[in-house]
């Protein structure tokens, strides 16, 4: 969704308060260059919303992994020392 801005009218005012004509000029590019970025629309917050959904649900299931990965490990610790140890 595209800001509309008057540039003519916004330079009139800026020399009509008595800023210099050149300076008028850079004030009213650097602006104009500063509102094309753009606006989000709601359509853009909602895409927002569901691929921060997908990301905590990757979340999600990492964590469980880790969790499983971790058990596995310290399950597994007691035995492999017993058996480093009987090697000895």
């Amino acid at each position: 969704m595209a800001v509309l801005f008057d540039t003519r009218a916004y330079h009139r005012t800026l020399t009509d308060a008595g800023v210099p004509s050149d300076q008028a000029d850079a004030n009213t590019r650097a602006l104009e260059a500063a509102m094309q970025g753009g606006v989000a629309t709601k359509q853009d917050i909602a895409d927002v919303r569901q691929e921060i959904s997908l990301l905590r649900k990757d979340v999600e299931l990492l964590g469980r992994d880790l969790k499983v990965w971790t058990g596995g490990v310290v399950a597994a610790a007691p035995g492999i020392v017993i058996g480093a140890l009987k090697l000895l």
